[in-house]
């Protein structure tokens, strides 16, 4: 049994490096979609240490399976191991120094198994190696309940951004004006910016960054970058950029709306210069703002969420066109209100 003092100088350290792996495990939460895509992403896992469960190692010959522990081997023992293969006859290679959290195995045999008893920590771990077809490179080992609390820091940071996405309750209403119009598309446009210095001027104010959906039509594509809501004006700003698929092309900059399902809102107010062009000086050139309140008009509430899907639409137009009218400076196709189709012209 380790004596108290013996307790009291190891503990800290231990806990250090739990949170520290705790941290990379939440890096890699974060990253999991990502991952899920690579090659070879089953070979690299992660196991709690638990002295009363052996630690199962898969290893295949000319394949060098590494497996890391969270504090310092003190001591390797087994039957079977050796160091140089060149020097003795046994059935696992294993590479590890003294002090190093690193143990490198290589199989000498093309089946079998062995067990390895550890030495770490004050306490002995079983290592269970074996010669399999389905080998990992990389075993991370943390310490006993780690995996257990990422899975409730990822929670507690899933519930705190959805928390950003959605109010707690809702607001009371206020009547939407021109001028608070103008005052939130400002407020957005300046939302990050805001959330660093006065963060007080963004209450009930909601967003959604990176949101990524592309609506396509013929002379342009629309990327939806982000979206905001203010709760209690029941009022939603749409940021879109534009990708032209021409030299140069133009849409009605009072002619947005969005529709989710089978809805259709059209735009309360925008900020948009109504041209798409092919090799922007500043991407910012073909970006836009465009606001939508209530269910229409502001006649009633819309009750949306950041979080809903939003396929924007906004009319292509052709200046001096035929079998189009004149409305603003610019030749609409239709009345600029109704769903235009992605892919049409």
């Amino acid at each position: 049994m380790r004596s108290p003092t013996l307790s009291k100088t190891r503990l800290p350290k231990a806990i250090r490096r739990g949170f520290c792996l705790c941290a990379l495990l939440i890096a890699a939460g974060v990253r999991a979609q990502t991952a899920q895509e690579q090659p070879g992403r089953d070979r690299i896992v992660t196991q709690e240490l638990d002295p009363a469960k052996p630690i199962v190692v898969r290893t295949m010959p000319t394949v060098t399976t590494t497996v890391q522990f969270p504090e310092a081997v003190d001591a390797l023992d087994g039957k079977g191991m050796v160091v140089d293969e060149s020097k003795d006859l046994g059935w696992f290679q294993i590479g590890w120094q003294q002090g190093s959290r690193f143990v490198s195995i290589i199989p000498l045999v093309t089946s079998g198994s062995m067990n390895l008893n550890v030495i770490t920590g004050g306490k002995v771990y079983v290592m269970l190696l074996l010669v399999d077809v389905n080998f990992e490179w990389v075993v991370r080992l943390v310490p006993q309940g780690s995996l257990e609390l990422v899975a409730n820091l990822l929670k507690q940071q899933r519930q705190r951004a959805q928390a950003k996405l959605m109010p707690e309750q809702p607001a009371t209403p206020e009547p939407m004006t021109p001028a608070k119009a103008i005052s939130l598309l400002d407020l957005c446009i300046m939302f990050p910016l805001l959330e660093q210095t006065k963060p007080e001027l963004l209450k009930g104010i909601y967003h959604r960054y990176n949101v990524g959906t592309v609506t396509a039509y013929k002379p342009f594509d629309v990327q939806l970058l982000a979206v905001f809501r203010h709760e209690a004006l029941d009022a939603v700003v749409f940021h879109v950029r534009f990708a032209a698929k021409q030299a140069l092309a133009y849409y009605d900059p009072q002619g947005f709306g969005v529709r989710v399902g089978e809805d259709f809102y059209p735009q309360f107010t925008s900020k948009a210069s109504g041209k798409v062009v092919s090799n922007p000086a500043d991407p910012r050139e073909n970006e836009a703002w465009f606001m939508i309140v209530g269910a229409g008009q502001g006649r009633e509430r819309n009750q949306l969420a950041v979080t809903n899907a939003f396929l924007v639409n906004v009319p292509p137009v052709t200046p001096n066109g035929a079998q189009t009218y004149r409305s603003l400076g610019y030749d609409r196709q239709g009345d600029g209100k109704q769903i235009v189709t992605p892919g049409g012209s």
